[in-house]
């Protein structure tokens, strides 16, 4: 009927699994952009930001963010690299309960 390794049209994940990706893809390779404590910020101040390998991994991302509820926009090649930003503090608060929830205790948690 169809090939094995090609997803149907309404194959949908469950939440938590969509945020244990999120997850791994931000232990693995991102990090928060916040605007200095005390000032005010417009919201594109806030950012996640990922730092990926190809433009494929940045599109296979976008998508986990944006089935999770977080727009974001396309992988953006700069310097050699590819980046893929969802801006907002909003987005920044939700990356970091997650982090709280996932993340094994230590420094970085």
């Amino acid at each position: 009927m169809g090939r094995a390794d090609i997803r149907p049209l309404r194959w949908h994940r469950r939440l938590e699994d969509v945020w244990a990706e999120l997850f791994a893809a931000f232990r693995d390779c991102g990090y928060l952009r916040r605007p200095a404590p005390g000032r005010a910020a417009a919201e594109e101040e806030w950012e996640v930001r990922f730092l990926l390998r190809t433009a494929v991994q940045g599109e296979d991302l976008g998508n986990l963010l944006r089935k999770a509820g977080y727009p974001c926009g396309p992988p953006v090649r700069k310097r050699g690299k590819w980046y893929l930003s969802a801006f907002g503090r909003v987005t920044v608060e939700a990356v970091r309960e997650l982090w709280a929830h996932f993340a094994p205790p230590g420094p970085r948690g």
